[in-house]
Formats: structure tokens, C-alpha cells, sequence
């Protein structure tokens, strides 16, 4: 049995850190919280709140900064994972992909193609601005050899894996009857 489909990786990790940290412009230091019956409220409140405008779904998510968020797929073989992240309309030179330690973010732009304000517009349902995917990649990925194509809105990329070496420090523990 492959116990690691039960508790797979979690590539987002590192994303929802960094939108806390962007949101989190409160001028309470944190040390105010710290030991204090509050801090967990405050934490989960300040999820609670993140999650109201950044919800797709519901909330006020037309006000968020996080409205275009790429759609984003993850597959893996035994040699690479395979990352397609869904772009569309963003041209290649608006998207940028960077890799710090085992970090992979993908960030761009989407353009308002003209402005025209002699129109009367009736309804505007595309999005545009800036997005942002913080991909946290696990730790058998061959960061340094992160390869990327895009073509038709579609960035695709892979990142070899690594065959990791099982500890040889495994003990195994006898159990003895309650007494």
C-alpha cells in the first residue's frame, strides 16, 4: 500500500502565507497577540475575513486582488512533475516564472487590450491585472532543472524528480502486551 496518496504534498503551502502577509498591513505588532487568548481568534478571524474577498464563489471576490488566479494542474511519473497553469489571454511576455529554493512562482499580467470611453458599457465580465501562483515543490523535485514552454495561453512545466534515498536509521519498535 502507497501511504503517500493518503497525505499528498501540498504544493500551495507557501501561497496562502504570502497573501496573509500581503493583507496583514495591521499596525499591531504581533508580540501584542503573542500568549494571549485573543490570538488564536485572531488568526482564525483573519481567515475567515481572507477567505470572504478571496473566494471565487462568494464573498466580494470582484475587489480582490486575487480574482485572476491562474487555474493550475499538477501530474507526476516517476521522473518529472508535469505543472500547466491556464493563461488565457496573457501573451508570453507578460508571465514570469521564478524559482527561489524549492519556490516556484508564477506571476504576470493581463492587459486591457484598448481603453474606449465612448462606449456605454453594459456589462464587463473580464478580468484583468496582475495574478500570482506560489507553488511550493517537494522535496525529491530537481529545482535547478525546471524546464517551461508556453504556447496558446497554456504554461506548461516540468520539473524533474530525484530518486530519494530511504533512511537507513528505520528501527522497528516491538509492542508488548499491557501488563
Amino acid at each position: 500500500m502507497n501511504i503517500e496518496k493518503w497525505a499528498p504534498w501540498n504544493w500551495f503551502k507557501h501561497e496562502d502565507e504570502q497573501t496573509a502577509a500581503q493583507r496583514n498591513n495591521s499596525k499591531t505588532p504581533a508580540s501584542f497577540y503573542a500568549g494571549s487568548p485573543f490570538e488564536e481568534f485572531h488568526k482564525e478571524f483573519d481567515k475567515l475575513i481572507g477567505g470572504f474577498f478571496s473566494n471565487p464563489e462568494g464573498g466580494l471576490a470582484a475587489f480582490s486582488p486575487t480574482v485572476l488566479k491562474p487555474s493550475v494542474d499538477i501530474s507526476e511519473t516517476g521522473k518529472s512533475y508535469t505543472i500547466t497553469a491556464e493563461i488565457p489571454g496573457v501573451e508570453e511576455k507578460d508571465v514570469k516564472l521564478e524559482l527561489t529554493g524549492h519556490t516556484l512562482t508564477i506571476s504576470g499580467e493581463k492587459k486591457n487590450e484598448r481603453e474606449e470611453k465612448d462606449k456605454n458599457w453594459h456589462r464587463i465580465e473580464r478580468s484583468y491585472g496582475s495574478f500570482k501562483r506560489v507553488l511550493s515543490l517537494p522535496e525529491d523535485a530537481v529545482a535547478g532543472d525546471v524546464e517551461a514552454t508556453f504556447k496558446n495561453g497554456v504554461l506548461s512545466i516540468n520539473v524533474p524528480r530525484k530518486v530519494l534515498k530511504k533512511p537507513d536509521n528505520v528501527k522497528q519498535i516491538e509492542i508488548r502486551k499491557a501488563g
